[in-house]
């Protein structure tokens, strides 16, 4: 996630939050979010560092507008493998042409660059990106498919208006990953207990950790609304190993169990379940 607005507190990363709730229930793993400034040299060391680790996909949002400080596109591509020039790619210029004359009936966008030219800042990407149309906001996504960044990796930047990225990433993007998935499953369950101290209760979950380890054993220590200080237990998993949801049920049972035997009170419970 890009942005200074970030950084300094002005706004919330929701759009990161909204990218995990679509895909981690596709059996999707995430392992790394980062926000960084708008600034061309930190963006671009990020990128390059991201694509050494190989992942999938990078998901970005935020600096695909015309102002000055939006130099997300830029950075991505001076950070790839092989550096890229940006050009004027245009499919994004008829997106945005379809998109202003859309919203405004009455408006020339051929006018309109002639008076802005900055806002064709919108339609240049490197060559080989694909332009994703945008419905709720005038910049288009754009998509560096592998073959230009480290022959394994798709970026995918997007808008960081919240809005925007919602409509790009479900038009473009998560059909993909819903197809490519489709043999995964996320897994979790847990509950929430009281009258056993977090310290007391680890010592069971160092006892399991180490037999179960495709499973993630959280413990969250929270007061409850009458504020009675209690514990929630939650346990992950993502896999296609048809085993992996019989290991989270058999974990649940064995640490409910615990809690029973120690005089604890489990005050809500959230079975075992996949997605």
């Amino acid at each position: 996630m890009t942005g200074n607005e970030l950084l300094v507190g002005k706004i919330a990363d929701t759009n990161g939050k909204w990218i995990i709730d679509q895909i981690v229930p596709l059996g999707i793993q995430v392992s790394q979010i980062t926000i960084i400034p708008d600034n061309l040299e930190i963006i671009s060391s990020t990128f390059r560092s991201a694509l050494d680790r190989k992942p999938n996909y990078i998901f970005v949002s935020g600096g695909l507008g015309p102002t000055f400080d939006d130099m997300t596109i830029l950075g991505i591509s001076k950070g790839l493998y092989t550096p890229l020039n940006l050009i004027e790619n245009k499919q994004s210029v008829l997106m945005m042409k379809e998109r202003y004359e859309t919203r405004y009936p009455d408006l020339s966008f051929d006018k309109l660059i002639q008076e802005r030219p900055y806002l064709l800042k919108m339609a240049m990407m490197p060559e080989g990106c694909i332009s994703l149309s945008n419905s709720e906001g005038t910049a288009p996504g754009v998509r560096f498919p592998p073959s230009i960044t480290n022959g394994y990796t798709t970026i995918v930047a997007m808008p960081g208006i919240p809005k925007e990225l919602y409509s790009i990433f479900s038009l473009h993007i998560l059909p993909e990953l819903q197809q490519i998935s489709s043999d995964q499953h996320f897994y979790q369950g847990g509950f929430v207990f009281q009258n056993i101290g977090e310290s007391k209760f680890t010592q069971k979950v160092y006892e399991l950790k180490d037999q179960y380890p495709s499973l993630w054993i959280k413990t969250h220590p929270r007061k409850s609304d009458l504020g009675h200080w209690e514990l929630e237990l939650h346990i992950t998993a993502t896999g296609g190993e048809s085993d992996v949801f019989d290991k989270l049920k058999e974990v649940y049972a064995l640490l409910k169990q615990h809690v029973i035997q120690s005089h604890g009170i489990i005050v809500n419970e959230n079975l075992p379940n996949r997605s």
